[in-house]
């Protein structure tokens, strides 16, 4: 389970009294259906899913969330920013030695009571892989998450419940409905553009250039995948004669220097037919 900062836990708090925000937990209808096992509020629906409707000992398969938001509400992405609780899975069921990597959706801008921040208002699904034990005896095999977030419209709903999934064991595994959606994200990197970073004082400025011809880059934004970036200001992004682009963005204070500065680069348009790539450039601090 990756827990939040508790200084960002309490600047929420904080916020959310400043603003007068109504704090309570929502009425819930959940159950199992289809194998799927279901949340349902005023706030979202949840369902937690598997990408088999069998499994087999000793193979992998993988579990997520689908998240369908209600309208005017949002969840928060991992790296929230100035605002808002990540979504949180402790996996109860099976005992693991190490919690699996989440594949989170895309993040999109939000914003909470005007505070902007990262997470998502459309419909998103969040994954983790899971093994199945090559000496597990049992014909069903148990899956049980206990997850917890924070639903936001103009009040703030943090909710808490438990998903449990029962799978049947068998010899050969039967793929579901759900396989196609529960994949991996491929997240290609950049191509073709030399990109360098930069802290000096309290920003960071990201320079992209390309490498040949000249490349138009729209509707940019970087998403901060270890929380350096904060999310308080409007990332200022300034296309250059040559045409590179420069990325000013303020440094966070909840999160130390890092020797690079891994981000989700977000365009609308100009990353030939990609609106997510990954970067990952090393960092020069100057005074």
């Amino acid at each position: 389970m990756i827990m939040p900062d508790v200084r960002k836990c309490i600047a929420i708090a904080i916020a959310a009294l400043c603003l007068g925000t109504v704090v309570r937990a929502s009425e819930s209808c959940c159950g199992v259906s289809d194998g799927v096992s279901v949340l349902s509020n005023e706030t979202l629906s949840i369902q937690f899913v598997c990408d088999h409707s069998e499994v087999v000992t000793g193979q992998s398969m993988r579990v997520g969330f689908r998240v369908r938001h209600r309208e005017g509400f949002h969840t928060y992405w991992k790296q929230p920013g100035i605002v808002g609780y990540p979504m949180q899975f402790s996996i109860l069921q099976p005992e693991l030695e190490e919690a699996p990597e989440v594949d989170w959706d895309f993040p999109e801008r939000v914003s909470m009571n005007g505070h902007p921040a990262h997470g998502f208002k459309r419909d998103v699904v969040h994954s983790f892989e899971l093994h199945v034990p090559e000496n597990f005896k049992s014909d069903v095999f148990s899956v049980e998450v206990d997850v917890a977030w924070m639903a936001c419209s103009k009040n703030c709903f943090p909710q808490r419940h438990k998903f449990r999934l029962e799978l049947p064991v068998g010899a050969k595994g039967v793929k579901s409905e759900w396989f196609e959606q529960l994949q991996t994200r491929e997240v290609a990197e950049l191509v073709a553009w030399e990109v360098s970073a930069m802290r000096k004082g309290d920003w960071y400025e990201v320079l992209l250039k390309p490498q040949g011809e000249k490349k138009e880059l729209g509707g940019v934004y970087l998403y901060s995948e270890d929380g350096q970036l904060t999310s308080s200001f409007v990332q200022q992004v300034q296309q250059l004669e040559n045409g590179s682009v420069r990325i000013r963005a303020e440094a966070s204070e909840h999160v130390e220097l890092a020797a690079s500065l891994p981000c989700l680069l977000y365009a609308e348009r100009g990353l030939g037919g990609e609106q997510y790539v990954r970067i990952n450039p090393s960092l020069e601090v100057k005074e």
